[in-house]
C-alpha cells in the first residue's frame, strides 16, 4: 500500500507539471523519474508511463501550436491569433529569405540551404503554416522528381515595409540588447 501511494504521488506530480514544461525541462523530469525509479526499486511501469506522456505531449504541443485556427479564450486577439504564428522562430525568417529572392519563387532545398540550422521537418511545418495563413503559395510541377516552389503572396508582400522596419530596429538595438542580456546573465 505504501508503494502504491508513492506511485500515485509521483504520477500526479509528473502529470501536473508535464503540460507546462519545455522539452529540456521534460528531459530533466524524465531523469528525475529515472532516479526515483532507481531509489524506490522496480517502478519501471511509472517510468515508461512518464516517457510515453512526455513523447505524446511534445508531439501534441507542436501540433496544437500550428493547427490552432483560433485561440479559444481570446478569439478576437490579433496577437494570439495572427502574430503568434507569424512571429515564431522560423516563419519571419522564411518570409525574409523569400523577400531577398526578389520576385522569384524558391525551391524547398534552396530555402533549406539558406537556413542550415532548421530541420527538414520544421521547415516543412513552417511552410505549411505560412501556406495555410495565406503568406506563401506552393506550386507543384508534374515532373519526375517532383518540383515544388514557394513564393510570397500579396498579403506577405504587404509585410515588407514592416519587416524592413523591424529588421532595422533590430540592427540598431542589437548591441545594447546583447549587452543587457550579458549583464543579466552575469548578475544571476
Amino acid at each position: 500500500m505504501q508503494i502504491y501511494g508513492i506511485k500515485s504521488i509521483i504520477s500526479n506530480f509528473f502529470l501536473g507539471f508535464f503540460y507546462k514544461l519545455s522539452p529540456k525541462q521534460a528531459l530533466c523530469t524524465i531523469f528525475i523519474a529515472n532516479s526515483i525509479k532507481n531509489i524506490l526499486g522496480n517502478l519501471s511501469i511509472l517510468f515508461i508511463f512518464v516517457q510515453i506522456i512526455f513523447q505524446t505531449l511534445t508531439v501534441l504541443k507542436e501540433y496544437m501550436k500550428r493547427s490552432t485556427i483560433e485561440d479559444a479564450m481570446f478569439p478576437g486577439c490579433p496577437v494570439r491569433n495572427i502574430l503568434a504564428r507569424l512571429c515564431d522562430k522560423w516563419a519571419l525568417l522564411v518570409i525574409y529569405i523569400l523577400f531577398r529572392s526578389g520576385e522569384q519563387s524558391m525551391r524547398f532545398t534552396e530555402l533549406k540551404q539558406q537556413m542550415p540550422d532548421i530541420s527538414q521537418r520544421m521547415l516543412t511545418m513552417t511552410l505549411r503554416t505560412l501556406e495555410e495563413d495565406g503568406y506563401v503559395t506552393r506550386t507543384v510541377f508534374p515532373e519526375i522528381p517532383p518540383r515544388v516552389e514557394y513564393a510570397l503572396t500579396e498579403r506577405a508582400k504587404s509585410l515588407k515595409p514592416i519587416l524592413d522596419s523591424l529588421l532595422q530596429w533590430s540592427a540598431d538595438n542589437m548591441e545594447d540588447i546583447m549587452n543587457d542580456r550579458k549583464r543579466a546573465s552575469e548578475a544571476r
